[in-house]
Formats: C-alpha cells, sequence, structure tokens
C-alpha cells in the first residue's frame, strides 16, 4: 500500500505509513488539512507528519537503569494531525506546478553576475 496523499514523493519508498482515524472529528480534521477525501484503508505516510508526532522509540526507567527500545512499527501520538501541503512545501522549498508535477526551486545568486540559475527536480 501506498501513501494516499496526491503529489506525494514517497510513493514507492518504504516508508511508514499510518491508517487514517476512525472517528469523525479527527478524521474531519486530517482530510481537511490534506484538502482529500479518504477511503476506509486509506494510509498516510511519516513525511505529511512533524517529526516529534511520530513515535520511533519506546523508554523505560531513569540515569543508569533508563533503556530504550525501537519500536517495529512506528505509531503517531495521540490526536496528531497531519502539516498542510502548503506548509509542507514551503517547508521544504517544493512547490505545485500545474496540479501534475511537485518542484523543487533553489535559486544561486552570483555576486558578479546579476544572472540566477534556477533547478528544477519533478517527483511523479
Amino acid at each position: 500500500m501506498a501513501c494516499c496523499v496526491p503529489l506525494c514523493p514517497n510513493k514507492d519508498l518504504k516508508i511508514s505509513l499510518f491508517g487514517v482515524p476512525k472517528t469523525s472529528p479527527l478524521r474531519d480534521k486530517w482530510e481537511k488539512v490534506l484538502d482529500i477525501s479518504f477511503q476506509t484503508n486509506s494510509k498516510v505516510c511519516r513525511y505529511h507528519f512533524k517529526k516529534e508526532d511520530v513515535v520511533d522509540t519506546w523508554e523505560s526507567g531513569t540515569g543508569l537503569n533508563k533503556y530504550t527500545i525501537c519500536l517495529k512499527k512506528p505509531r503517531l501520538v495521540k490526536d496528531a494531525i497531519p502539516i498542510s501541503l502548503d506548509l509542507l512545501f514551503a517547508a521544504s522549498n517544493v512547490h505545485v506546478k500545474d496540479n501534475l508535477n511537485v518542484t523543487d526551486i533553489s535559486q544561486e545568486s552570483n555576486t558578479s553576475n546579476s544572472n540566477s540559475s534556477e533547478v528544477i527536480m519533478y517527483y511523479l
């Protein structure tokens, strides 16, 4: 199964997927933020969540008695909400172009020349 979010560049990668909430209020928030309607078995990848919303380890004890266990299957913190696609793309310098392609645009400025070069990366 792949991430159900359109234009997600991680559709073909092996990355953690999370099922959409079954309860209506939280599910509605997810749909509003991602601007999509979910199917019953839809999954959203970890790319669409803040790092602190994804739990990869379990810790117990303190000091010298503290130990950490890596979870086989990461989970989300309670009531985690995905990041809006606009914020996600803005944070990674990715822009949606023509509703078909995702582009990564970076500008290099040259002090001796006023021209700038543009690099475009397409994720299909």
